[in-house]
């Protein structure tokens, strides 16, 4: 089963951003690249992926970029194109969403979106590939918002109606954890709208999660969320954030 999805789906891994909020150990070495458990955090993710029988993951890098290419070298069983961002000091992760259409439209299936930065328990990718519903951004499920700096999603008939942070969803339905999936005609529908919404310079510093609830006020009845995603997950972005992942991972149960 996990061979016939997995020819299904595109894998691309936003891995561009600097870990300015590491400190001294984000100067040197992208996020992907620190070590959990001894393990470097990326190596959870693409050993995750080759046990699911994925033959090719497309990585945007920026930050460092040499520094993953020449790490993730060592795997032989599945196929990395890289796609380099540039301006990623500049632009925010939204356009290393957008950098990823040429792929895209080379092979035209749908798209599984991750961070790099995301260490999460499995269970939350396996129900996302398993359900009926095309177009799932991945949270964990909440009652209220904590986390100034992470987004929040509100749901309202079913259907994902807006992506705030900083507390401006008073009862958000969950926290966004950086794993979505994206059907090939949803994800077209995004691109032609970032055709437009990107010609405004300014536009290109924000995050994908801002640029996607700005397509959804667009097109409100596209993404669901899924219900009862209660497991373990972590943001690695400050150092608060790699001793916990470090705690957990001991667990045996995170990509």
């Amino acid at each position: 089963m996990d061979k016939i999805i997995s020819k299904k789906y595109n894998i691309f891994i936003l891995a561009a951003g600097t870990g300015k909020r590491m400190g001294k150990i984000g100067k040197n070495n992208p996020k992907c690249l620190l070590k959990i458990n001894k393990i470097c955090l990326i190596d959870y993710l693409i050993n995750f992926l080759i046990n699911k029988k994925f033959k090719e993951i497309k990585i945007l890098v920026g930050f460092k970029y040499l520094k993953i290419k020449k790490y993730l070298h060592k795997y032989k069983d599945i196929k990395i194109k890289y796609i380099v961002i540039k301006n990623y000091r500049k632009n925010g992760h939204s356009m290393s969403w957008y950098n990823f259409r040429k792929v895209f439209y080379k092979n035209k299936k749908n798209t599984i979106m991750i961070h790099a930065d995301s260490f999460f328990e499995k269970m939350y990718f396996e129900n996302i590939i398993k359900s009926k519903f095309p177009d799932i951004i991945g949270v964990k499920n909440i009652k209220s918002s904590l986390n100034k700096e992470a987004f929040y999603v509100k749901e309202e008939k079913n259907y994902v109606s807006e992506i705030q942070n900083k507390n401006l969803i008073k009862k958000p339905q969950g926290i966004i954890i950086g794993l979505n999936k994206i059907s090939y005609i949803t994800m077209n529908k995004i691109f032609i709208f970032m055709n437009i919404f990107f010609k405004k310079e300014k536009n290109k510093r924000l995050s994908w999660e801002i640029v996607l609830n700005e397509f959804i006020k667009k097109r409100p009845k596209l993404f669901k969320i899924l219900k009862k995603q209660n497991f373990k997950w972590v943001n690695i972005n400050k150092k608060k954030d790699l001793l916990l992942a470090n705690k957990l991972s001991k667990k045996r149960i995170f990509v």
